[in-house]
């Protein structure tokens, strides 16, 4: 099943993670699988609703991201809230802790390549193409933008 993944910032320029109740039970951004006859963008924006509570748009896209040994290839979209809800009005079945984090103080319990994801959103990446080795190590790049149109290198 194809995921999807969405980036929220508070004014504080923390990022919005999850812990989830599944799986690793690590740290990531809101996310999750994109279910038949669904978009993408919708996909993204039913999750953060699922998981957060918060009412989201899509801003952009921060990139493609594809970890190949995985067989996967996830959107990952830059997100705005747009109205109601609180953070905190989560499924207890799939998120047990929500938080606003730092590039500088993000939880030890989060995979490696989601930390190399991070690092595109906090530097304002859009629209790139990354493949990552599970490890978290960049395999292959296409570049995108950074915020400012400037190219990533």
């Amino acid at each position: 099943m194809a995921g999807v993944r969405a980036a929220i910032f508070n004014e504080q320029g923390e990022l919005l993670l999850v812990r989830h109740a599944y799986g690793r039970r690590d740290w990531n951004v809101p996310g999750g699988g994109i279910e038949q006859s669904e978009s993408p963008i919708a996909a993204a924006v039913r999750e953060v609703w699922e998981e957060t509570g918060l009412r989201v748009r899509a801003s952009h896209l921060i990139g493609l991201y594809s970890i190949p040994v995985m067989g996967n290839l996830t959107p990952f979209f830059h997100m705005e809230t747009v109205e109601g809800g609180a953070v905190g009005n989560a499924d207890p079945a799939e998120v047990t802790d929500i938080g606003w984090f730092p590039l500088d103080r993000l939880p030890e319990l989060m995979h490696p390549a989601v930390r190399a994801v991070l690092d595109d959103a906090f530097a304002g990446r859009r629209g790139g193409v990354t493949v990552l080795e599970p490890d978290g190590t960049i395999i292959d790049s296409l570049p995108g933008m950074r915020d400012g149109g400037i190219n990533d290198n």
